[in-house]
């Protein structure tokens, strides 16, 4: 089994390796450092093609070498090369399918802010495609001598998959001796001036969505208490802010700190698939992010990792 983190050629990937270091370090697996060269056609067995495609195989290796200098004595790493003449995408499913991989890390759009995350066409792509679950690195992360993760935070919308999400990640918090948060992120509804709804009687709503929201997370936090030994730093937290900024900040993140998302219920069962809701916490989270397939999910609540 392994870590594969996907580069793209001719271009510094360097927040993707060092996460991926630290996945591979926390897991104790192998590190595959991969690209693909993908020409977008098949190719014609004319010269012209074959020199084209060695050039962009040897572009690629030689940001390989560089990649492969940033990964910590400690974790096993190797790289590799894959061709495939329709995707990117496809390409790097193709190599997670051959080596084993059990997560796939990709880095943040280089429009990102440094310490967030956007997402790039390959990164959505394979956000709809992935049947393994798919690392983010925020813009500029960079791992610390020694770091290894300390802290799962599971984000928690209220759904089944949810539910099964929290338990996984409470048995590996448990097995690995890691810190385990349950969270709920919201953003407070804009007042309607014009209803006629005064800002006493909204702030009573709030609150109460707030409270239900925190009860529904506790309740949570319990039902997964009663199937496996929590870690005893289990707690829950309510991130919340005018938007979505603020949301997030509402929580204390430190540097040892993943996020874990399930995937939207609306997609394919075994792939990853983003809702909106997801896709805004993806884009303010100040931590690396992991989104998890539904199936993966009810795996971790048997005991997978993380």
């Amino acid at each position: 089994m392994t870590i594969v983190v996907g580069i793209a050629p001719g271009h510094s990937s360097s927040s993707a390796v060092h996460l991926g270091a630290l996945l591979a370090r926390s897991m104790k697996l192998e590190l595959v450092i991969a690209a693909v060269t993908a020409t977008g056609w098949p190719l014609a067995f004319s010269r012209g093609d074959q020199d084209y495609q060695d050039r962009l195989v040897e572009q690629a290796e030689a940001t390989l070498a560089e990649a492969l200098k940033q990964v910590p004595a400690d974790v096993s790493a190797r790289t590799m090369v894959h061709q495939d003449p329709s995707s990117v995408r496809q390409g790097l499913i193709d190599i997670v399918e051959a080596v084993g991989g059990q997560r796939l890390v990709v880095g943040a759009a280089k429009s990102s802010p440094i310490g967030r995350i956007s997402l790039g066409s390959v990164d959505s792509g394979l956000m709809q495609t992935s049947p393994v679950p798919v690392a983010i690195a925020p813009r500029g992360f960079r791992l610390r001598d020694g770091q290894d993760i300390e802290q799962i935070t599971a984000a928690y919308r209220g759904t089944e998959a949810d539910s099964d999400l929290i338990l996984g990640a409470a048995t590996i918090a448990a097995e690995s001796g890691l810190r385990l948060r349950i969270a709920s992120f919201a953003v407070r509804p804009r007042r309607m001036a014009s209803s006629g709804i005064g800002q006493d009687y909204e702030t009573e709503v709030f609150a109460e969505w707030r409270q239900t929201l925190l009860t529904d997370a506790n309740a949570a936090l319990e039902a997964t208490a009663a199937q496996t030994e929590l870690p005893k730093a289990a707690e829950v937290v309510l991130g919340v802010g005018d938007d979505w900024d603020e949301a997030m900040a509402a929580v204390e993140w430190g540097q040892g700190d993943v996020l874990v998302l399930g995937s939207s219920s609306s997609g394919p069962f075994s792939r990853v698939t983003l809702g909106s809701h997801a896709r805004k916490i993806v884009h303010h989270a100040v931590v690396p992010v992991i989104v998890v397939p539904r199936r993966a999910a009810e795996e971790y609540a048997a005991g997978g990792e993380f």
